[in-house]
Protein backbone atom coordinates (compact mmCIF):
# COMPACT_ATOMS: atom_id res chain seq x y z
CA UNK A 1 0.00 0.00 0.00
CA UNK A 2 3.01 2.51 1.13
CA UNK A 3 4.52 1.16 -2.21
CA UNK A 4 1.06 2.87 -3.89
CA UNK A 5 0.98 5.95 -2.20
CA UNK A 6 4.54 6.75 -3.10
CA UNK A 7 3.65 5.99 -6.84
CA UNK A 8 0.58 8.21 -6.98
CA UNK A 9 2.93 10.51 -5.32
CA UNK A 10 5.38 10.43 -7.64
CA UNK A 11 3.01 10.34 -10.53
CA UNK A 12 1.35 13.39 -9.36
CA UNK A 13 5.00 15.42 -8.87
CA UNK A 14 5.28 14.39 -12.61
CA UNK A 15 2.13 15.75 -13.28
CA UNK A 16 3.03 18.74 -11.65
CA UNK A 17 6.13 19.47 -13.14
CA UNK A 18 5.32 18.66 -16.31
CA UNK A 19 1.92 21.57 -15.84
CA UNK A 20 4.97 24.25 -14.51
CA UNK A 21 6.97 23.54 -17.74
CA UNK A 22 4.13 23.68 -19.81
CA UNK A 23 3.17 27.46 -17.98
CA UNK A 24 6.21 28.42 -18.14
CA UNK A 25 6.84 27.70 -21.68
CA UNK A 26 3.10 29.09 -22.22
CA UNK A 27 4.63 32.59 -20.33
CA UNK A 28 7.86 32.74 -22.21
CA UNK A 29 5.39 32.97 -25.59
CA UNK A 30 3.32 35.08 -23.80
CA UNK A 31 6.42 37.56 -22.71
CA UNK A 32 7.88 37.41 -26.24
CA UNK A 33 4.30 38.03 -28.06
CA UNK A 34 3.54 41.28 -24.99
CA UNK A 35 6.96 42.57 -26.57
CA UNK A 36 6.29 42.22 -29.70
CA UNK A 37 3.34 44.07 -29.42
CA UNK A 38 4.50 46.56 -27.40
CA UNK A 39 7.34 47.07 -30.29
CA UNK A 40 4.57 47.65 -33.03
CA UNK A 41 2.21 49.63 -30.47
CA UNK A 42 5.47 52.46 -30.35
CA UNK A 43 6.03 52.63 -33.84
CA UNK A 44 2.28 53.07 -34.06
CA UNK A 45 2.68 55.85 -31.91
CA UNK A 46 5.52 57.30 -33.61
CA UNK A 47 3.48 56.90 -37.52
CA UNK A 48 0.52 58.18 -35.40
CA UNK A 49 2.90 61.56 -34.78
CA UNK A 50 4.35 61.58 -37.64
CA UNK A 51 0.87 62.11 -39.32
CA UNK A 52 -0.01 64.62 -36.85
CA UNK A 53 2.87 66.68 -37.49
CA UNK A 54 2.36 66.37 -41.04
CA UNK A 55 -1.46 67.47 -41.10
CA UNK A 56 -0.34 70.20 -38.83
CA UNK A 57 2.27 71.00 -41.76
CA UNK A 58 -0.66 70.95 -44.20
CA UNK A 59 -3.23 72.94 -42.55
CA UNK A 60 -0.83 75.74 -41.75
CA UNK A 61 0.25 75.68 -45.81
CA UNK A 62 -3.38 75.55 -46.65
CA UNK A 63 -4.05 78.44 -43.80
CA UNK A 64 -1.41 80.38 -45.27
CA UNK A 65 -2.35 80.07 -49.05
CA UNK A 66 -6.37 80.35 -48.33
CA UNK A 67 -4.96 83.97 -46.61
CA UNK A 68 -2.31 84.74 -49.90
CA UNK A 69 -5.58 84.46 -52.45
CA UNK A 70 -7.25 86.60 -49.83
CA UNK A 71 -4.66 89.02 -49.92
CA UNK A 72 -4.55 89.02 -53.96
CA UNK A 73 -8.03 89.48 -54.18
CA UNK A 74 -8.93 92.47 -51.66
CA UNK A 75 -5.76 93.80 -53.73
CA UNK A 76 -7.21 93.64 -57.30
CA UNK A 77 -10.56 94.78 -55.72
CA UNK A 78 -8.23 97.70 -53.96
CA UNK A 79 -6.74 98.47 -57.27
CA UNK A 80 -10.19 98.40 -59.47
CA UNK A 81 -11.86 100.54 -57.11
CA UNK A 82 -9.10 103.05 -56.77
CA UNK A 83 -9.33 103.12 -60.80
CA UNK A 84 -13.22 103.62 -60.78
CA UNK A 85 -12.51 106.52 -58.14
CA UNK A 86 -10.20 108.00 -60.49
CA UNK A 87 -12.68 107.82 -63.69
CA UNK A 88 -15.16 109.29 -61.17
CA UNK A 89 -12.68 111.73 -60.67
CA UNK A 90 -12.27 112.29 -64.27
CA UNK A 91 -15.81 112.34 -65.06
CA UNK A 92 -16.38 115.23 -62.10
CA UNK A 93 -13.60 117.28 -63.87
CA UNK A 94 -15.19 116.55 -66.92
CA UNK A 95 -18.50 117.84 -65.53
CA UNK A 96 -17.09 120.83 -64.20
CA UNK A 97 -15.98 121.95 -67.71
Amino acid sequence: MERNILDVLETRIDEALAMISEVNRRNRSLQEENKELKTKLAESDLRVESLQRTLEEQKIKSDEAILQKYKETEEKLRVRIQSMLAKLDELKVLEGR
